[in-house]
């Protein structure tokens, strides 16, 4: 008898797991939203809505309108200054003391 060689069980190549695949996870947010004041009566002089803290005229706010609450508020000068819109779109600023909240104001 002539010993025959016989292979033995062939090579397989098994493709391995691919990595994990990143999942995007939204977390949503608490976002604040504008809060809403009425201007106070002032009487005279006419209350003007400012550029900016103190800078030039855009406008005139009336006793009573109610105005948009933005987020900016800054110190100028120990007056409290705060972003406001009109009801024409019109963005400026007005010392604080001159409003009442009516609406949540908004948090930074």
């Amino acid at each position: 008898m002539t010993p025959t060689y016989t292979p033995g069980p062939s090579p397989t190549v098994t493709a391995s797991p691919l990595p994990p695949t990143a999942t995007l996870t939204f977390t949503p947010t608490a976002t604040s939203t504008p809060g809403l004041a009425q201007v106070l009566s002032v009487g005279l002089p006419r209350l003007q809505l400012y550029q900016s803290p103190n800078g030039p005229v855009i406008g005139q706010i009336r006793s009573g309108q109610v105005l948009t609450l933005l987020y900016g508020k800054q110190d100028s000068a120990g007056l409290i200054w705060v972003e406001v819109m009109d009801s024409e779109g019109r963005v400026g600023w007005i010392p604080e003391i001159y409003l009442n909240s009516i609406t949540a104001t908004p948090s930074n």
